[in-house]
């Protein structure tokens, strides 16, 4: 078997520009999976029989508009920014920190370039829900500083309806 020895690693933070400091969360579904936490000397810190979530949300982490963190089938991590109607998409300001770049591409994905690799979030798939479905309106990631994205639209909004932006 052979050996890996990771030699060195790089990674960025993301931060809610703005965003309310202290939100509620509230927890989804779980997995079944139990994990056990003994740090220290005494008992009453310890945790037993701790789930995982498979989803949690942040609600209103800016007026009307709630964050949904969730695990796909595979594994990875996914996130959506819930829009009560009415609510100013306009406030979410992702801050990011400790990259070596930070771009919107000709594709309209945002790459966030490290040392070794690149992290893409795709293009914002985005609607609008009606008593009909889903109506989807055009997002996309822009640029406000050489840290800091947020989206823009020029599909028109109804303020009267819930909105789900999906990067």
């Amino acid at each position: 078997e052979e050996e890996r020895i990771v030699t060195a690693t790089h990674t960025f933070s993301l931060y809610l520009k703005d965003a309310k400091l202290s939100p509620t969360i509230r927890l989804g579904e779980s997995f079944s999976t139990k994990y056990n936490y003994f740090i220290g000397d005494k008992a009453s810190d310890w945790a037993t029989g701790v789930k995982a979530s498979k989803e949690l949300t942040l609600e209103d982490i800016y007026p009307g508009i709630d964050l949904r963190l969730y695990s796909t089938s595979s594994g990875a991590m996914e996130f959506d920014w819930v829009m009560e109607p009415g609510a100013d998409f306009t406030k979410v300001k992702m801050q990011f920190s400790g990259q070596d770049m930070l771009d919107v591409e000709p594709s309209g994905d945002l790459k966030v370039g490290l040392r070794f690799t690149d992290v893409k979030f795709n293009i914002p798939e985005s609607y609008q829900v009606t008593s009909h479905g889903k109506v989807p309106v055009d997002f996309a990631f822009n640029k406000l500083d050489n840290q800091t994205i947020h989206f823009t639209t020029k599909s028109k909004i109804d303020p009267a309806l819930p909105l789900i932006i999906d990067p």
